[in-house]
């Protein structure tokens, strides 16, 4: 067989009545690499030994019948496309066809240009599937390589703080999200913390969340107090013309004085753990950023902590997970959540907080990402 003939599409024809087999080689061989034989059985012999693209079955045949075969085929080789032929077409015949998923169900005696332009169809139609086949399956590796680089832009650890544990749980959703979090180092006792979830997901949402990373980065060079941070981050955002809407908390932890002084944009209230297991909700101090919304002048906000106290930060994706019956996770199942496990170290309560959502949302609609931080003075001994 020459190279030509190598990459002509392949049709089997599966028939006993010699006039049929001589009159679709004929028809067929001028375009395809086209093969007769003369029974079911024989079909599944050929089948053992290579995939075709086509197959044309007559209906009625003795041993095993068309039906059958086309049963078989989508069995055990289900991209073969299946044309079958029959003397005569009831509708029972043919809503049996269609049940089985033959391509198509043509009568004889048929024209030579009907089996010409069905096969020609059937082939485009298999050419159409293959490219959709492949550009879907090369567009499944670049989300899969913009996961991972969108998770590499996450730390996995706080900047040591003389004092403070921390522990961070991250969970992606299935697509690209918009959850942010990051840690920069300001001295030997003060760490600035941000946290942000841009609205929307995909690869526009993932973007972002990069250029979020970028002004971050600068406004906490430039001034890292948390006015000036959320503004410059905000300034930065606004340029989409108030398509990039996020939410974001940013705060300064000093070790020493055990302070945290905190913007909150218009996100989820972080949870101030007092020793004791006293639970409380911190304020919003300003509407989301992007959106084109005035801020404060100064939105900061401070709380001073004591030792064994914890500070537990989180994405929506946590609150808002959805179970079966349509119900949120919701504030009180995080506070109960948190309140049972608030004598564990914090990546136990990071793990526990996502775990929980999960289990809930068994079931029910895709989840959202998941971030918990759990920010913890070391308790008295």
């Amino acid at each position: 067989m020459c190279e030509k003939e190598k990459n002509l599409p392949s049709i089997l024809v599966v028939d006993d009545e010699p006039g049929i087999q001589r009159a679709l080689k004929r028809i067929l061989s001028k375009k395809y690499n086209t093969e007769v034989v003369g029974s079911g059985e024989e079909a599944l012999g050929k089948l053992e030994e290579k995939e075709y693209d086509i197959a044309i079955v007559d209906l009625r045949m003795p041993g095993m019948d068309g039906f059958q075969l086309l049963r078989t085929i989508k069995l055990y080789r289900p991209q073969t496309e299946v044309i079958i032929m029959s003397g005569s077409a009831s509708e029972e015949k043919l809503i049996e066809a269609i049940q089985d998923q033959a391509f198509y169900f043509v009568t004889k005696p048929f024209q030579k240009e009907v089996i010409e332009t069905l096969v020609e169809r059937c082939v485009w139609t298999q050419r159409l599937q293959r490219q959709n086949l492949a550009y879907t399956t090369q567009l499944e590796r670049y989300l899969d390589q913009a996961k991972e680089f969108q998770a590499s832009l996450l730390p996995t650890q706080i900047p040591p703080v003389p004092g403070v544990r921390c522990g961070i749980r991250y969970v992606p959703s299935e697509v690209l999200g918009g959850d942010f979090y990051d840690f920069y180092s300001l001295s030997a006792n003060r760490v600035a913390i941000v946290v942000a979830d841009v609205f929307g997901h995909g690869v526009v949402a993932a973007m972002r969340t990069g250029i979020v990373k970028s002004l971050f980065a600068q406004a906490v060079r430039d001034d890292p107090s948390p006015s000036s941070v959320i503004h410059t981050i905000n300034r930065g955002m606004n340029r989409f013309g108030g398509e990039s809407p996020l939410t974001l908390f940013y705060g300064v932890l000093d070790g020493e004085s055990m302070l945290l002084r905190y913007a909150n944009a218009g996100h989820p209230g972080p949870l101030l753990c007092r020793t004791g297991g006293e639970v409380e909700s911190l304020d919003s101090s300003a509407p989301l950023l992007g959106a084109g919304i005035a801020l404060p002048k100064n939105p900061e906000m401070e709380v001073q902590l004591a030792r064994g106290d914890s500070v537990v930060l989180y994405t929506d994706g946590i609150v808002e997970a959805v179970d079966a019956e349509h119900r949120w996770f919701g504030l009180d199942n995080l506070l109960r959540t948190v309140r049972e496990h608030s004598e564990q170290p914090p990546q136990a309560i990071a793990d526990e907080l996502c775990r929980a959502a999960r289990l809930f949302a068994a079931g029910g609609l895709p989840l959202d990402d998941l971030t918990a931080i759990v920010l913890q003075f070391e308790p008295p001994e």
